[in-house]
Formats: C-alpha cells, structure tokens, sequence
C-alpha cells in the first residue's frame, strides 16, 4: 500500500495505547517496549503497530500487533510482520514466537497463514519459560499457568515460527 508510512522511531504512547485498546491487544507494560515498536502511518494517523521483545538468544517474541478496523485487508499486518522476522534473522534467531488470546481467531488465522505452529502443551512448557511463571499475564494467566497439567485450558496461543 503506497499511502503508508513505517516508520521506527518518534513514537506517541497515547496513540500507540488506543490502537491496542481498540484492538484487544495487552498493553500494561507497553512504555517498556516502546523503542522496539514499528509503526505503520497514514499521514499522521496511526493504523497499525508491532513490537517485540528478546528473552536471552533463544526467544524472539511479536507484541502488540494491531491494525486498525478500517485499515485491515491492505496487507499493513503482512509488512509489520515481515519487518520484525527480517529482525529476528539479522539478530540471529532461528525462532519467533507470538502469542494470542485462544478466542482472537482474527489474529490467530494470520499467525497460522504466516506458517507459525501452535505449541502443544508440552512444547510450550519445554521451551517458553514465560509460560511457567507466567510473566506475561500475571493476573489473567496465573490460574491456569501455575500447573503444566492445566495448560490445555490455558486462554493463550503461542506460536511458534521457524526462520
């Protein structure tokens, strides 16, 4: 799409927080993962966001991926998307992993048409780590995560991709 803008720096918190909000999309520690957010622009308009964060050399992880409805379709998550797995290779990852609430079929139909694989139980337990303590969502995850034998009701997707 010609008529946006990506842009990685210079970033407004507030815009950022309700594009997330108009998304569904967690956004409680978002100030602190504001210098790895791309942002897509239309003029001066905010229509779409990615960031990610980096757990040692092993976990490279997609956050905060969010179009605006009215801007969906265009290929705005595709591009944002590929930006940061272009990231994760140059940085040296062989891994990406993002994560999803398990009733966001929207978001998790693109991770699947990205060639991302849901962990099962196990895999996610054997080598997620912030599955085990729940880092991520402490306060909604912490009921399900505290048990692996649980983790089939867990109300999270992570996916994983291989680059």
């Amino acid at each position: 799409m010609n008529d946006i803008e990506y842009i990685e720096d210079g970033h407004d918190l507030e815009a950022i927080l309700n594009l997330l909000d108009e998304n569904e999309v967690y956004k409680d520690d978002v100030k602190d993962h504001l210098h790895n957010f791309i942002l897509a622009m239309h003029g001066d308009k905010l229509v779409g966001s990615i960031s990610h964060m980096e757990i040692g050399k092993t976990i490279f992880l997609i956050r905060s991926l969010a179009v605006d409805r009215r801007y969906r379709r265009r290929g705005i998550a595709t591009t944002l998307h590929d930006k940061k797995i272009a990231l994760a290779k140059k940085r040296g990852f062989t891994r990406v992993y993002a994560r999803t609430l398990r009733e966001n079929k929207r978001v998790r139909r693109f991770y699947e048409s990205e060639n991302f694989h849901a962990l099962s139980p196990q895999e996610l337990y054997e080598e997620y780590p912030l599955c085990r303590d729940c880092l991520d969502y402490p306060n909604k995850m912490r009921p399900y995560c505290k048990d692996n034998s649980k983790h089939g009701e867990c109300p999270v997707v992570t996916y994983r991709l291989e680059i």
